[in-house]
């Protein structure tokens, strides 16, 4: 059974483990997923906007970072 990585990057961050969510994020990128290019506008947790590896990430792809909510 295949799950997209994008899932499990989603699935990760909302369990509040950001480090294996950044995981299956890199692992999107390198199965070039192409829903990795609306991670700025998804539903991602606040803990992982907050990371700095996921603002990395974004910039890495040219994407914008999006603000935590308040």
């Amino acid at each position: 059974m295949f799950v997209k990585p994008n899932n499990m990057v989603h699935l990760f961050s909302w369990g509040g483990d950001i480090d294996r969510a950044m995981e299956w994020l890199e692992r999107s990128y390198e199965m070039r997923d192409h829903e990795i290019a609306y991670m700025g506008a998804l539903g991602t947790s606040d803990a992982l906007r907050a990371d700095p590896r996921f603002h990395e990430f974004l910039r890495r792809l040219r994407l914008t970072v999006p603000e935590t909510s308040t």
